[in-house]
């Protein structure tokens, strides 16, 4: 069972290659693969040296596959986070600095007092302006009804 260990390590790692859409990948195979799952699947780099030798072709073609196949694989890694106090409290910082930095872009690019004040005299002179549009064309609206209906009347 022992010459086994490297055909299931082989299918394993071409399968870590071939299937990058989360298949299920056969671990339990072997004992070699059973250890090395948390290296292939998780959050690990992964270094495989191979070796060969001139003495026997056939094993050095085997190898050679092996290793190209193995180059193509891809683990994706993450950085462990230690969650104790002073982390907590050194990412909670971190982010009240942000926030804070955030704050002051936003209030520097936010109009001052006399510019909201400018910006409402000029809203009401606009509606002032407005109304008395209406008020003139309601005016001449009547004007003009009142105007037909004197001329229906003759």
């Amino acid at each position: 069972m022992r010459f086994l260990e490297p055909l299931h390590l082989a299918q394993v790692i071409k399968k870590l290659c071939d299937d990058q859409s989360g298949g299920f990948i056969n671990y339990r195979d072997s004992k070699l693969t059973r250890i090395l799952k948390n290296s292939f699947g998780g959050n690990a780099k992964t270094l495989i040296i191979c070796t060969i030798t001139p003495a026997s072709l056939e094993e050095t073609l085997g190898t050679l596959q092996f290793a190209s196949t193995a180059k193509k694989m891809k683990n994706t890694l993450k950085v462990n986070e230690v969650l104790n106090d002073d982390a907590l409290l050194k990412r909670y910082r971190n982010e009240i600095e942000d926030l804070k930095r955030q704050l002051e872009e936003v209030s520097s690019h936010s109009p001052t007092k006399d510019q909201l004040a400018q910006l409402l005299e000029e809203k009401n002179s606009v509606q002032k302006e407005q109304q008395d549009r209406i008020r003139v064309l309601t005016e001449m609206l009547v004007t003009s009804s009142s105007f037909l209906q004197e001329r229906e009347l003759r």
